[in-house]
């Protein structure tokens, strides 16, 4: 048996697409913030100590080192690697909920890369 394509199948049809889409946003929100705030429960001791012996070499490098000098291909971005390991490293007090909301991490005014290298040198700075 066919149906008949009216407005009011049509307008039915868009108002469920609608509805499906909101659900499916809020339901990968929600699941993307649970497995944030997993994440954010692993120790941070070891990750610490695995990046104390990197960070003379990330110092040396500073923020966009060249591999090849003169050659842009080769360039790394330690300012984000930096930001991101600052985050994941930062010891904080804060509920976990709470944490995985504001994604703190050590911060001296110089830099996320600076800022990383003094927290694993000097722990219990700044933060931002």
């Amino acid at each position: 048996m066919e149906q008949k394509i009216t407005k009011d199948n049509i307008l039915k049809d868009f108002r469920n697409q609608i509805l499906r889409s909101i659900v499916l946003l809020l339901v990968g929100i929600m699941t993307g913030y649970l497995m944030l705030m997993l994440v954010y429960l692993l120790p941070v001791e070891r990750m610490q100590e695995n990046m104390l012996k990197s960070v003379d070499i990330l110092t040396q490098e500073q923020e966009y080192h060249k591999v090849i000098p003169g050659y842009n291909s080769t360039q790394l971005d330690n300012y984000t690697d930096s930001w991101m390991i600052g985050n994941a490293i930062y010891e904080n007090v804060l509920p976990i909920w709470k944490r995985a909301l504001t994604c703190m991490s050590a911060d001296y005014g110089n830099g996320p890369l600076n800022g990383l290298a003094r927290y694993l040198m000097e722990p219990g700075g700044g933060y931002k």
